[in-house]
């Protein structure tokens, strides 16, 4: 990653991946509860003042730079979800052109919805399939937010979390 400033990088683990892009109030409660998941997080921001240690203690990285270039670079997993709340609407399209491209199993926006959709439309345009496009989870969460930030959090993990349960259960349960 040539034009990343990396942060400090802390300990990996095998655990699933959670890719942080914006570092405002509602990236920190995602921060939060994704600590208690037990997920290795990354955390992008191509500004510096919010991607602090003091804010970010646990996670594996904290990467400054430019986004599309930082997620475009990193090594992105079938274990690994994707979660833009950078609230920049001029960066999402090239955030969402690599993310859907990627072999992420979760690609979340928060933001508007609106705004979002418009950008899928645009990148359509381009060619992208439909079944790339529809990969993405606007607005995301399981429908549990009135539009605070601790109740998307909230609702973004549970949805990756169900997600992932359910495609890794192999038996019914009793």
């Amino acid at each position: 990653m040539d034009n990343a400033q990396s942060l400090e990088n802390g300990s990996s683990s095998d655990n699933d991946r959670l890719i942080i892009i914006g570092s405002g109030s509602t990236a920190l409660k995602l921060y939060k509860i994704a600590v208690i998941f037990g997920y290795n997080i990354t955390v992008m921001d191509n500004r510096g003042e919010n991607l602090t240690r003091k804010r970010f203690p646990k996670a594996g990285e904290r990467l400054r730079g430019d986004v599309v270039q930082l997620l475009r670079d990193y090594d992105i997993t079938a274990r690994t979800s994707i979660i833009i709340v950078n609230h920049n609407r001029e960066l999402d399209e090239g955030l969402l052109q690599v993310a859907i491209q990627s072999k992420a199993r979760y690609i979340g926006v928060l933001g508007n919805s609106r705004k979002t959709t418009d950008s899928l439309i645009k990148l359509k345009a381009t060619g992208l399939e439909d079944k790339l496009i529809e990969r993405v989870h606007i607005p995301v969460g399981l429908g549990l937010s009135e539009g605070r930030g601790t109740d998307t959090a909230l609702a973004a993990m549970a949805e990756i979390n169900s997600r992932f349960r359910k495609d890794t259960i192999e038996a019914p349960l009793p």
